[in-house]
């Protein structure tokens, strides 16, 4: 997944994304936000993991049981994270 700073929405720039990372399966940019945020922290920086579930193409459709899916994936993917890590340090 690939994250950026700003909407992509033309198809010459999507080209040139895909073919400097052409491992990629997603290009969003909230994430981007996050670690930006992180950055600019002042002192010692928080670790930083972001899970999200992926909804649309950005071409504008949306589907509410898609949208809702992908946030039920977000969260039981989370919860696996910390599952695992509440076992790992307990053990």
């Amino acid at each position: 997944m690939v994250s950026g700073a700003c909407v992509i929405d033309s198809e010459s720039l999507i080209g040139t994304i895909e073919a400097r990372f052409p491992r990629a399966f997603g290009l969003e940019m909230e994430a981007h936000s996050i670690y930006a945020a992180v950055e600019c922290a002042i002192g010692l920086k928080p670790r930083t993991l972001v899970i999200k579930g992926v909804a649309d193409f950005g071409d504008g459709t949306k589907a509410k049981p898609v949208q809702a899916l992908a946030s039920v994936g977000a969260y039981l993917t989370y919860r696996a994270i910390l599952e695992n890590q509440y076992l790992t340090v307990g053990a």
